[in-house]
């Protein structure tokens, strides 16, 4: 089932969408962080942490760098727009690694396999 513009959550009056998105990742970010520092003191958050985004599947190369350069960036959960320690992933292909690693050995699936995911919902 295809979603229509119409079926987006609305947003108050006065809220502007990028703004919702930042402060959502800004709560975010400083939740992540307080974690990771009370579990390892020493830890160098934007050393040693990779951060990895699921996105949508259509989200265009635009889209991600916009998520890059001005959400994760102005939430600070990078110091730099183009940290390597940031990546993005789909959703599907998030899905699949996630199969993939919950079944390791129960199948004999080698490099360059297929295979195929079937998703109920009711």
């Amino acid at each position: 089932m295809t979603k229509k513009l119409s079926d987006k959550p609305f947003l108050s009056e006065g809220l502007e969408y990028k703004k919702v998105i930042t402060d959502y990742l800004g709560k975010l970010a400083e939740m992540v962080k307080i974690s990771c520092v009370s579990k390892w003191q020493n830890l160098g958050f934007y050393r040693q942490v990779l951060t990895i985004f699921t996105v949508p599947a259509e989200f265009d190369d635009d889209a991600i760098s916009t998520m890059r350069e001005y959400h994760a960036f102005t939430a600070e959960l990078t110091k730099d727009k183009f940290s390597r320690n940031l990546k993005f992933a789909t959703e599907p292909e998030a899905v699949a690694i996630y199969c993939l690693n919950s079944m390791k050995g129960q199948y004999n699936l080698s490099t360059g396999a297929s295979f195929m995911i079937v998703a109920v919902t009711r």
